[in-house]
């Protein structure tokens, strides 16, 4: 009888890892800590990791966007701006991350799963009041976002939900609908 091969192991123990992480990512994003972090535990390479992570997220895109695109007064103003700004920073990110070692990639994968894990645990509460000045500021945390996004794929929708916030003073299910349509060119390129 003949052993199954660690790579047919690994993809099974991905299958229930990638479902949650679809989960949580459909609704509020983050699940991409979950997936990557769990790839790489398990021997991925970083960059194979991530790639997986970025096509399991077609599949949420393609789900949420059934559901999304039915809220009321969808904000198609700030999906105009955002969109570039996040393209471009996401462009960025991932040239960046096809270009450093997997060693260097592996450690910033696993910092920044600490970073955003820490965020969402002590879940700051900058003192921001939507104004002129403050719409610069945001829309360079968006173009840094798309940045993090492209380069990192993890927590990227969890942090734009938040910026959405803070600077453009969107409640939950705006800034949710805008980051899934503008993630779905950032994510299909």
């Amino acid at each position: 009888m003949e052993l199954p091969r660690m790579s047919d192991i690994v993809f099974l123990l991905m299958i229930p890892i990638a479902a949650l992480a679809g989960f949580v990512t459909s609704i509020a994003g983050g699940g991409g800590i979950l997936f990557v972090t769990s790839a790489i535990a398990l021997g991925l390479p970083s960059l194979n990791a991530l790639a997986l992570n970025r096509i399991t997220d077609i599949g949420v895109l393609t789900g949420c966007f059934n559901n999304f695109r039915k809220v009321k007064d969808i904000p198609w103003r700030s999906i105009k701006i955002f969109t570039p700004l996040f393209l471009i920073g996401a462009i960025a990110g991932a040239s960046f991350s096809v270009s450093i070692p997997d060693s260097t990639l592996q450690f910033i994968l696993i910092a920044a799963s600490i970073l955003a894990m820490s965020l969402v645990i002590v879940k700051p509460q900058p003192k921001v009041t939507a104004g002129r000045k403050f719409f610069l500021v945001g829309y360079f945390c968006i173009f840094l976002i798309g940045f993090w996004d492209g380069a990192i794929a993890m927590a990227g929708t969890t942090f734009f939900i938040i910026a959405a916030h803070y600077f453009f003073k969107m409640d939950y299910m705006k800034a949710r609908v805008v980051n899934m349509f503008v993630a779905i060119p950032e994510t299909l390129i």
